[in-house]
């Protein structure tokens, strides 16, 4: 019987090969024979520190002849778990030897523990504030964990905690995504583990936790707790602005500080009066505009913004007090990019648009309307709109 020889290269302890061939057999090599097959057909086998992953493909049954460093133990044929003397043991070869049917199998062979898989449905708590708000449920591969689930967030901005279940390295390798924004780097702080930085929320968050380690049975975290730092109020998406109203273009500031923002002149679609304002940096950075309402009232206040991030935070001043406590931190919306695409500018009304940010309430005469950034989160700015009640 003939067989031909394709070679792979092998990478750190993890060698995978592959080979597809139409002749009478196929042999997959790497210095030595590592796969035989009798049939033509697509054959690949990856070695990993306790077994050999074995992919077939072929049109008619075959019988397979898989190199191993010993003896198997455990196995599983299409997800079907098999006792290691189901495989036949070739001493003299090093290999084990089974039958198949013609189509495409998956094979686990093992020599070394018992091969065991985790169990299913393996759930994270999701904790705001240590209070249960949500679960991930867990999904194991050979190489990782990955952890998934939605949870309802306060808006405002917050640090992520975890709850290991057993002994963790410092080096863990943890992913937390929370919508755009992930977490890479943790500490240990009494026993938890702390992710760096901040985390913006808000509304409805898809969260996913991934975890790479080799083989993993169970869950080693208990719990993902979010603390919120700041719980700010949200400014409300309007489908349009007020057509008439006291018109501010965001380019005709009168003063900032703490940072440079700069005036757009064509580089943004769609920018009212040709202009607008962006690099309106967080951190600090504060932005101040000038403007005249002919008589007493209160006032409806709208901005036309955009925002490439998740979301974005500014303190809102007028004459220099805050109109409302809630006006410390106000949050707005990511709007899907910095305006240079359709449908990334957003209308939004900041005061006036629910109890806890309300109308401006203001005596005839001219004001001044200070935005300040807070946490190292950017906005886009177009222009306001203020409108009498």
């Amino acid at each position: 019987m003939a067989f031909r020889s394709y070679w792979a290269v092998g990478v750190a302890v993890i060698l995978s090969c592959v080979a597809v061939a139409q002749e009478s057999s196929t042999t997959v090599s790497q210095g030595r024979d590592l796969l035989r097959a009798s049939a033509p057909g697509a054959y690949s086998v990856r070695y990993l520190p306790d077994r050999a992953l074995v992919a077939t493909s072929a049109e008619t049954a075959s019988e397979l002849r898989v190199y191993m460093p010993a003896p198997p133990l455990w196995g599983y044929v299409d997800g079907d778990r098999k006792p290691g003397a189901y495989f036949k043991w070739d001493p003299a070869g090093r290999c084990v030897v089974l039958s198949l049917d013609a189509d495409a199998h998956s094979l686990q062979i093992g020599w070394e523990g018992k091969g065991r898989l985790p169990r299913p449905d393996q759930k994270i708590a999701l904790l705001i504030d240590g209070k249960r708000a949500g679960e991930l449920t867990a999904r194991f591969t050979l190489e990782k964990m990955t952890a998934e689930g939605s949870v309802e967030l306060p808006f405002g901005v917050g640090r992520v905690w975890a709850d290991p279940s057993g002994a963790l390295s410092e080096c863990l390798g943890a992913r937390l995504r929370i919508g755009n924004e992930e977490i890479t780097e943790w500490r240990r702080v009494r026993g938890r583990l702390q992710g760096r930085g901040h985390v913006a929320l808000g509304g409805t968050r898809l969260m996913t936790l991934t975890l790479p380690a080799y083989n993993l049975l169970e869950t080693p975290m208990e719990a993902i707790d979010i603390e919120p730092l700041s719980i700010s109020a949200g400014a409300k998406r309007v489908t349009a602005m007020p057509e008439e109203g006291v018109l501010v273009e965001a380019e005709d500031f009168v003063a900032q500080g703490s940072g440079n923002a700069l005036i757009s002149e064509g580089d943004h679609i769609d920018q009212h009066g040709g202009k607008s304002v962006y690099t309106f940096t967080g951190n600090g950075h504060w932005i101040e505009w000038e403007f005249t309402v002919p008589e007493d009232g209160e006032y409806d206040l709208f901005a036309k913004i955009s925002c490439g991030e998740d979301m974005s935070f500014r303190e809102v001043r007028v004459d220099g007090s805050l109109p409302a406590r809630a006006f410390r931190l106000v949050q707005f919306p990511g709007t899907g990019g910095w305006a240079h695409a359709p449908g990334e500018w957003w209308f939004m009304q900041i005061a006036g648009g629910s109890d806890a940010l309300p109308p401006l309430r203001l005596r005839k005469g001219t004001h001044t309307l200070r935005l300040k950034g807070v946490f190292e989160y950017h906005l886009n700015v177009d222009y306001f709109m203020l409108t009498k009640r």
